[in-house]
């Protein structure tokens, strides 16, 4: 079996599995009990490790830095609804703005969060027809 890292977002040394059962089959997901992260959902095991080896790249600390306002960014944090509920924690697509809150659809916002980083660039034109 393949060793898991150290948890990316909080340092936490000992990640451990869950199984995630869907209503075709079951996925496993590396998961940090500190900090309640998970990681990509895959069916197989090493697939599963080397995702959640991977996360950390590309992750900027709010300790660092934090991104310029008025973009749209990928960060982790805790995701709260307007009615006081709290989704999984998990990297969530969010707008930063001026006020330095993290938005994510109408009615959520990121709370306690740790990390973030650009999105990605879009897919190429030639990727679009490639695949379409």
């Amino acid at each position: 079996m393949n060793e898991i890292n150290q948890c990316p977002f909080c340092g936490y040394t000992t990640p451990n599995w869950i199984n995630i059962p869907t209503e075709q089959k079951i996925t496993k997901a590396v998961f940090c009990e500190q900090c309640k992260a998970y990681g990509p959902r895959n069916t197989d095991e090493a697939k599963a490790i080397a995702a959640w080896n991977a996360a950390g790249a590309g992750w900027i600390s709010v300790e660092d830095r934090l991104p310029d306002p008025e973009a749209y960014y990928l960060a982790y944090g805790q995701t709260r609804s307007i009615f006081n509920t709290l989704r999984p924690s998990g990297p969530e697509m969010c707008y930063f703005d001026e006020d330095g809150y993290w938005l994510v659809g109408n009615n959520y916002y990121l709370e306690n969060v740790t990390h973030w980083m650009p999105l990605p660039n879009p897919p190429s034109e030639n990727m679009e027809q490639s695949n379409g």
